[in-house]
């Protein structure tokens, strides 16, 4: 009796308290969710910019010149001015991309194209669902590491580099001649011996640019996971929520197809 009492006054001060942190729920989904669709955008613009910038598949859309803006990257920049902020920024992206995974997971369980493998339930997840689990987490990880040129190609390879553009003009002063001398950032087109790459996109461009298939279905796949998140969102908006009726049917539905697929 004594525990049925203390398990109600638990259940009851939860609820109280997610009562009260639901308005910080609802805030933070919304910010999840522009954030989400920034990052979309992001990508779609990068795409774009490789298209029209690159020199075809031959290349594997390895663009030299960057001419539509970058979202991502220019709040890159504004961050750079204070040390660990655009760190934190891109830290933060590529966590999002971890967090985002698990919850997936999480609710949505394992999936082999329309058979659902295995669920993700707390206390009650075999292991080898957890080692499934595992492997599809470290797949995504290493793909959020790569998309990071998707999402800010020009910071991935150069970071905040620039360099010098000098106007040769004869008749100039020093002080005339200062002025008319220009920062631009660096991209494939700048001068190698003013402009560093980073290993791991010197690496990146050259094995794309040698092996173009696989710089066109990383291309390919950008617009994958932009096609696969615009579908998501809007079932996701439009679809009617389910009874507990209704979720209780699938979990045992899902329980049996779990049954049937260790089977």
């Amino acid at each position: 009796m004594e525990s049925e009492n203390l398990r109600h006054r638990s259940y009851s001060c939860w609820t109280r308290l997610n009562i009260l942190l639901r308005p910080l729920q609802i805030t933070t989904g919304v910010v999840l969710c522009l954030f989400s669709w920034l990052i979309i955008v992001t990508i779609v613009l990068t795409n774009i910019n490789r298209w029209i910038s690159s020199y075809g598949s031959n290349t594997g859309y390895l663009a030299d010149k960057y001419i539509v803006p970058n979202p991502v990257y220019e709040l890159l920049l504004l961050c750079h001015g204070a040390f660990p902020i655009h760190y934190v920024l891109l830290g933060g992206i590529l966590f999002y991309f971890a967090f985002s995974t698990m919850v997936g997971m999480k609710h949505l369980g394992l999936w082999f194209f329309w058979i659902r493998v295995h669920n993700i339930r707390k206390n009650n997840t075999l292991p080898h669902a957890l080692l499934y689990s595992s492997v599809i987490f470290a797949t995504v990880v290493m793909y959020s590491i790569s998309l990071v040129y998707s999402i800010a190609p020009q910071y991935a390879m150069y970071g905040t580099q620039t360099y010098q553009v000098e106007t040769q003009l004869n008749w100039t002063t020093v002080a005339m001649q200062n002025s008319l001398n220009s920062l631009k950032p660096c991209t494939l087109e700048s001068p190698a011996d003013e402009c560093t790459m980073t290993r791991f996109m010197s690496f990146q461009v050259k094995f794309f640019y040698r092996m173009w298939v696989f710089g066109v279905v990383f291309y390919s796949s950008n617009w994958l996971l932009v096609l696969v998140f615009v579908i998501g969102f809007f079932v996701s908006v439009v679809r009617f929520r389910k009874t507990a009726a209704e979720n209780l049917l699938n979990q045992m539905r899902s329980e049996s197809q779990e049954h049937l697929v260790q089977s």
